[in-house]
């Protein structure tokens, strides 16, 4: 507990790119099933896309949408797909 609130205060004074690359860090040095233990501790998937959306980049706010399509490794889309 002593330290995700150390990450969740690192990570609230941070700002735009540093705050996305600490955060980024953070979930892989969770190793293996990081992402979802990040997700779990968020508590809701709805929390770590509301949590996303409070970012920015140059002063932009980004789309957030939650993608649950599972693709192949190595599968690449194109930009319409992504749509």
């Amino acid at each position: 507990d002593t330290l995700k609130s150390l990450y969740i205060k690192t990570a609230q004074k941070l700002k735009g790119s540093d705050r996305r690359q600490f955060m980024a860090e953070v979930v892989k040095g969770l190793g293996i099933g990081g992402q979802t233990l990040a997700e779990r501790e968020f508590d809701t998937v709805e929390t770590v896309l509301h949590f996303a959306e409070t970012l920015t980049f140059k002063g932009q706010r980004p789309v957030v949408t939650l993608v649950e399509t599972v693709y192949k490794i190595g599968v690449k889309l194109i930009q319409q797909a992504m749509a």
